[in-house]
């Protein structure tokens, strides 16, 4: 029986709190977006860290979801901040640079209402395939 894990997809509760949303969700294109908030903001009232660091994984994340149609989890991820955002709707978009059977790196991109980038990253992900399938 196989499961279809894209019905999981921004839908986990930590994704909820920060009201991340999907806005696409098609084969090797997806779009995540969230609408910035007082509860991301920090103490420079800037975005937090954080939440771009769980953009970039989330989008990243659900880009292999919606290509192998398996869960992964990440290995690694190296975050560029490259412009502070304050205020308006991020989107977050990624591109894989690598796919393996087992691992998976891509690249994620923040970019804000007028374009500007605001964040990118690279991501290891390692994909679960269901016990009876996996290769040792």
């Amino acid at each position: 029986m196989t499961t279809n894990y894209t019905k999981n997809i921004g839908q986990s509760e930590f994704s909820n709190l920060l009201e991340i949303k999907t806005v696409q969700f098609e084969k090797g294109d997806v779009i995540l977006q969230l609408e910035i908030d007082e509860k991301h903001i920090n103490g420079i009232d800037t975005v937090h860290g954080g939440v771009i660091a769980t953009l970039i994984d989330n989008i990243i994340g659900a880009t292999i979801t919606s290509i192998v149609n398996l869960p992964s989890t990440t290995i690694n991820l190296n975050i560029q901040y490259l412009s502070p955002a304050t205020s308006g709707v991020l989107s977050a978009k990624a591109n894989m640079l690598h796919i393996g059977y087992k691992i998976v790196t891509g690249e994620g991109i923040i970019a804000d209402e007028k374009g500007n980038v605001i964040a990118k990253g690279t991501g290891t992900f390692k994909i679960l395939h269901p016990k009876s399938q996996e290769i040792n």
